[in-house]
């Protein structure tokens, strides 16, 4: 029943509105782009038959989408703010996500898996340096490592529960059409559609909660949020 005069996570921290949008987004975030990559990399695997090596490399192309919406995004967030910047790329990751729907049984990587997959490192990239700044703005500076490592732990949650929840819709639509006769790739391609639809839905969903719950701020000067978010990144 006592409170620590020092302790690592005050509760009123949860009462600034920004860090807990900043935080829902990049939840929703890692929970939908983060998790596809896993689909992606099976689909490309098992279907289109890919080895290992292969895969890699074609996921080199989003790799490089996300260095560079990164660097560009300080510059964007300067001109237009943060949450403008940060729905545009939830919107981005959401229509790379619905054209990973898709992904078929008889595709391949250059017109199924390419555009979508690099709309969503888009989205991502242009994301995570608004996400930052929107969290640790008007935070006391002193409690800015906190907040950055409250955004952090959104990130990995994130992912990880994202990762739990599309895994279990994909397999059981995959289960499902094995049990009506589809083949082993058309059933596994049903489960990563399903997952990819629900991923896209995540991310619209960060979109709508960037749009609606990032209220402006007052102007100040966040050279320091801004350095920080481009070292994070």
């Amino acid at each position: 029943g006592r409170v620590a005069r020092a302790p690592l996570m005050p509760l009123r921290v949860f009462g600034m509105a920004r860090l807990r949008a900043a935080n829902l987004i990049m939840f929703l975030l890692y929970a939908a782009v983060f998790a596809s990559w896993f689909f992606l990399s099976r689909y490309v695997q098992q279907v289109l038959h890919y080895d290992p090596l292969q895969t890699g490399l074609r996921f080199l192309p989003m790799t490089l989408a996300i260095v560079a919406t990164s660097s560009l995004a300080p510059r964007l967030v300067a001109g237009l703010g943060e949450r403008r910047v940060l729905t545009v790329g939830m919107l981005c990751a959401a229509l790379g996500l619905y054209l990973l729907t898709g992904v078929r049984s008889g595709g391949s990587y250059g017109a199924d898996v390419l555009p979508g997959g690099l709309l969503a490192a888009m989205g991502l990239g242009l994301s995570l340096v608004p996400a930052t700044i929107a969290a640790v703005a008007g935070v006391p500076a002193k409690e800015s490592g906190l907040a950055s490592g409250m955004l952090n732990t959104s990130r990995l949650i994130g992912g990880a529960l994202g990762l739990a929840v599309l895994s279990t819709i994909a397999a059981s639509r995959t289960r499902a059409d094995l049990l009506v006769g589809a083949s082993g790739p058309s059933a596994l391609s049903g489960g990563f559609r399903l997952a990819f639809a629900v991923a896209a839905a995540f991310s619209l969903l960060g979109a709508l909660a960037a749009a609606v719950l990032l209220r402006p701020r007052r102007p100040l000067a966040s050279c320091s949020s801004t350095h920080l978010a481009k070292e994070q990144t």
